[in-house]
C-alpha cells in the first residue's frame, strides 16, 4: 500500500504516490495531501523539542485540533515525531493550535496520578488581530482585508520587533501570517519560554500603549518628552504614517474624520483657538490633500508649542501613534494556557498558509497573495519534477520552509547546542568540586 509517512526524520512527510488527479475541491481533501507531502513535521520536531535537552518537553506540549464539523479537541500530545506526523495526517484537522508544555503528557490529564496539571512554560506570543483597527481603517471591515490595511500590521511587525530585540534582548523571533487578517509572533529563547504570567504580562503591558477610542480604554495624552522606546516607535511610525496610513485610511477627509484628529489637540482656550484655525482653513480649502492639512496641522502644532502655547504633550505624536501603533490582545500574550494556532497550518476560512513573514520585508508582503493548499496541490499535480528532492521544493512552499529553517531554526539550534556545551561543561566542574 502507500506509503502515508515517509522520510519522517526530515524536513517534510512525503509519500511515494501522486496526488490524485482530480479533487472534490473541499478544504478536508487538500489538507490530506498538504499533510501527506508537505507539512514540515521534521522541522517542527526539531523546533519544539528544543534539542530534547529537557526530559519530556516535546512529550509534555499541548496540541489543539480543529476538526471537520467544526468539532474542536484539546490536549493531543505526542511522543515523538513519527506519532505526530502520523495521527496528525491520519485526523487531517483543518486547524492546528500551539499550547503550552505541562507537568505531565496533556493527554492524560484526566488520568489517576497525574495531580495539579499545571502549563510550565510556553514561548512568549503575540496576535494582532484587525478588529482592534476597525474604528481607523477606511478600506475594509469586518473580516475583509487589502493591502492598504496590511500598513497597521507591518506597523506593528516593525515596532514590536524592535521592543522585543532592543529593550527585552530576545533573539529567536518568528513573525506568522493567521492565515487572514492578522499577524503571530513568536518568542522562542528560553528566558522567554520560563517567562511567569506576571512577567508576561509587564512585557505586554509595556507594549500596550495605544488601547482604543472608547474613552474607558484610551490613555491620555503621551508624556513629553518621550520614553526612548516610544521615541523610537515614533521614528519607525511618522513614515508609514505618512507615506501609506495618512492617504490611504482617508484620516483627514471629511468634516467627521478632521474632527477626530483634532480631538488630539487639547482643549485649553489656546487649543481651541487652534483647532478653530484649522477647521476654517480645511473649509475654505476643501480640495487640499490629505498630505497638505496634515503638514499645515504640524508646523500649526509646532509653532504653538514653540510659544509655549501646547505644554506638556505633542499632539503630534498622540495622532500617529493612534493611529499606527499596534494593538493588542495581552490576554493571548499574558497566559500560559492559551493557545496559538501554529505556523505552516491553514486557515480554515480563506484556505491561505500561515507562512512566516519576514520583518525586513514585511512591506512587501500582500495577505492576498499567500499561497493556498488547492494551489498547492495544482503546483504537486502539475509538476514535472521527478526527482528525489522533498516534496515542498517541488512548489511555492520552498521559500517559506527555507526562511523558517535559515533565518528562525538555525540559529535557534545553534543556541541550544551552546546551552547544551555549557551544561556539560557545569556538570563536569560540578564532579570536580565534588
Amino acid at each position: 500500500g502507500t506509503r502515508v509517512i515517509a522520510d519522517i526524520m526530515g524536513d517534510a512527510a512525503m509519500t511515494d504516490a501522486a496526488p490524485p488527479a482530480s479533487l472534490s475541491g473541499s478544504l478536508e481533501d487538500y489538507m490530506q495531501i498538504y499533510y501527506q507531502k508537505l507539512f514540515p513535521f521534521g522541522l517542527f520536531y526539531k523546533w519544539l523539542s528544543y534539542g530534547n535537552l529537557r526530559k519530556n518537553y516535546f512529550q509534555h506540549r499541548e496540541f489543539s485540533f480543529t476538526l471537520k464539523g467544526d468539532i474542536y479537541v484539546r490536549y493531543n500530545s505526542f511522543n515523538d515525531l513519527e506519532q505526530f506526523a502520523k495521527i496528525i495526517t491520519q485526523e487531517n484537522p483543518i486547524k492546528i493550535d500551539i499550547g503550552a508544555v505541562y507537568n505531565a503528557a496533556p493527554r492524560d490529564h484526566n488520568k489517576g496520578g497525574v495531580t495539579h496539571f499545571t502549563p510550565l512554560e510556553k514561548e512568549f506570543v503575540v496576535d494582532i488581530d484587525m478588529d482592534p483597527y476597525n474604528e481607523i481603517r477606511t478600506c475594509c471591515d469586518k473580516s475583509k482585508i487589502c493591502k492598504k490595511c496590511w500598513a497597521f500590521i507591518v506597523a506593528a511587525i516593525k515596532v514590536l520587533d524592535a521592543v522585543l530585540r532592543e529593550d527585552f534582548g530576545f533573539q529567536h523571533i518568528l513573525w506568522v501570517y493567521s492565515g487572514r487578517r492578522g499577524i503571530h509572533c513568536w518568542v522562542a529563547d528560553e528566558r522567554a519560554r520560563k517567562l511567569n504570567i506576571e512577567s508576561r504580562s509587564s512585557i505586554i503591558e509595556y507594549m500596550n500603549v495605544v488601547k482604543g477610542e472608547k474613552e474607558k480604554n484610551r490613555r491620555g495624552p503621551l508624556p513629553v518628552p518621550l520614553h526612548p522606546s516610544l521615541r523610537r516607535a515614533f521614528g519607525i511610525l511618522l513614515p508609514l504614517f505618512e507615506e501609506r496610513i495618512l492617504e490611504e485610511q482617508e484620516v483627514l477627509v471629511g468634516e467627521a474624520a478632521q474632527a477626530r484628529v483634532l480631538e488630539f489637540i487639547p482643549d485649553s482656550k489656546e487649543g481651541r483657538d487652534i483647532k478653530d484655525a484649522l477647521r476654517s482653513r480645511w473649509l475654505e480649502d476643501s480640495s487640499s490633500s490629505s498630505r497638505n492639512k496634515w503638514e499645515q496641522l504640524k508646523k500649526t502644532v509646532a509653532d504653538a508649542i514653540s510659544k509655549n502655547k501646547i505644554r506638556f504633550q505633542n499632539p503630534v505624536h498622540d495622532i500617529v501613534f493612534h493611529y499606527s501603533y499596534p494593538r493588542l490582545d495581552i490576554e493571548v500574550s499574558r497566559g500560559l494556557n492559551h493557545l496559538l494556532k501554529s505556523p505552516f497550518c491553514v486557515h480554515p476560512s480563506t484556505g491561505r498558509v500561515c507562512i512566516p513573514v519576514n520583518p525586513e520585508s514585511c512591506d512587501a508582503f500582500d495577505p492576498l497573495d499567500v499561497i493556498t493548499v488547492a494551489k498547492l496541490y495544482d503546483e504537486l499535480s502539475e509538476s514535472s519534477d521527478r526527482s528525489e528532492k522533498k516534496e515542498y521544493k517541488k512548489t511555492s512552499l520552498a521559500p517559506c520552509v527555507e526562511y523558517f529553517k535559515s533565518s528562525f531554526l538555525k540559529p535557534l539550534q545553534a543556541s541550544i547546542r551552546r546551552q547544551a556545551v555549557a551544561q556539560r561543561d557545569k556538570e563536569a566542574a560540578d564532579k570536580v568540586d565534588f
